[in-house]
């Protein structure tokens, strides 16, 4: 896979499998569409080319817009990225499971 960095290829990969399992599953199918209704959150590590805020504040680099790719074309169109440490992310993803 010349030219793909890794990290970008696993984050191609992971959302590939999650819309497989999303799509796949029915008792998920209802996510697909609650996505399309409330729209999604992905926490994203801070690691410049990948992800990082922008100079206009906003989340940019290639795992945003692959995910933006991904998920834009099946009707999710409110994306909200926020970038922090790589550490923080499973502790925060941890506290929205659990409410």
């Amino acid at each position: 896979m010349k030219g793909i960095k890794p990290l970008s290829f696993s984050a191609l990969m992971g959302s590939a499998l999650l819309l497989n399992a999303v799509i796949s599953f029915p008792a998920l199918a209802g996510l697909l569409e609650k996505g399309r209704s409330d729209g999604l959150t992905a926490g994203i590590a801070n690691e410049q080319p990948y992800a990082y805020i922008g100079t206009d504040g906003k989340a940019t680099g290639a795992n945003v817009e692959i995910l933006k790719a991904i998920l834009e074309p099946l009707g999710i169109k409110q994306i909200e990225t926020p970038v922090t440490d790589f550490g923080s992310l499973v502790p925060a993803w941890r506290r929205v499971v659990s409410t």
